[in-house]
């Protein structure tokens, strides 16, 4: 009996360990789509960040990210749901250390380092936040790493930054998520103690972290207050376009693993807009295809992700691996 017992408490262990992996997806990948709910009167309002493409700004190679504000009457995605394009924000990773464009001042700002450890102090910036009236109100605040702990979501674990900024002068983030974000706003916040929420222009009126997801993780960090059938209700609203254009379907791809050549078991109407994508989230390649295969033998070994577009706005993904 003592030998079951042991035999039953290492294998718990074991399967444990292994459904919870660390996250090892980089830093806005493929698909990758930040959700905060917004606090107003009204309707249920959404603040959603949706990367789109690499591209280059002031000579440095950046990821743009659409923004777009939701709101909806219903968890029904049929009703009264309206989504206003914002414009976009530039970000890059370099180093661990996560920067975003600032218009006001036509540079780069560091957002957060993810290579900080506990004790470290971090000064973070948004100049596009202020207090109406007050023209002295700070454009920075320093942050303090308190503690690093785990963040389970689904299977995946992943790394935690809790923070604090001493007197919560100006800016907070109270809790960051490695190679995500903040739980608090895409951008550093205003602290609820600098000023009041009707003098506040930006970041006071974040509730917080609703929802993400990636073509490499999935979907993840779903309110845990919400059912599961109100909160895929809520997610196909969001992530619903303007248009009515469904979300990615899965689309199997044949062999895979693969060296040579992909075929994919998909019916044809027209041309597709293929794209694929290494785990860093870098576009490797973009072409048109007229036929249900294509070659791969110029792609180095490894994993990638594959983005189908079909004529008629239906869109496909999956994930292959390259021998």
């Amino acid at each position: 009996m003592r030998y079951l017992l042991l035999f039953l408490t290492l294998f718990t262990f074991f399967n444990v360990t292994k459904a919870q992996q660390a996250d090892t997806a980089a830093w806005c990948p493929p698909a990758a789509t930040w959700v905060y709910s917004v606090s107003a009167w009204g309707p249920d309002s959404y603040l959603k960040y949706t990367y789109e493409k690499d591209t280059l700004l002031l000579n440095q190679a950046v990821k743009k990210i659409a923004l777009s504000f939701l709101q909806y009457y219903s968890v029904s995605p049929i009703l009264g749901r309206t989504e206003n394009h914002l414009g976009y924000e530039y970000e890059y990773m370099s180093n661990d250390s996560l920067y975003f464009y600032d218009p006001t001042s036509n540079s780069f700002i560091l957002k957060f380092d993810f290579n900080a450890t506990v004790g470290d102090s971090l000064i973070v910036r948004n100049p596009r936040s202020t207090c109406n009236g007050n023209s002295n109100f700070p454009d920075q605040d320093t942050l303090y790493i308190d503690s690093i702990s785990a963040e389970i979501s689904g299977q995946i674990a992943f790394e935690r930054y809790n923070l604090s900024s001493g007197n919560y002068t100006s800016f907070y983030f109270s809790r960051v998520i490695k190679n995500i974000g903040s739980a608090d706003g895409f951008h550093p916040e205003i602290s609820r103690l600098a000023c009041s929420s009707s003098l506040a222009t930006y970041g006071e009126f974040y509730e917080g972290f609703a929802f993400y997801q990636d073509s490499v993780r999935g979907r993840l960090f779903a309110p845990p207050y919400f059912s599961d059938s109100l909160a895929n209700n809520i997610i196909s609203s969001i992530f619903r376009t303007e248009s009515g254009i469904s979300a990615a379907k899965e689309v199997r791809v044949f062999p895979n693993p693969a060296q040579d050549e992909l075929w994919l078991d998909i019916a044809l109407n027209g041309a597709l807009n293929l794209s694929i994508y290494n785990l860093a989230g870098q576009e490797v390649r973009h072409f048109q295809l007229h036929q249900n295969h294509f070659s791969i033998r110029d792609l180095p070994k490894g994993m990638y992700i594959l983005h189908l577009r079909t004529d008629d706005q239906q869109f496909y993904q999956t994930k292959f691996v390259k021998l």
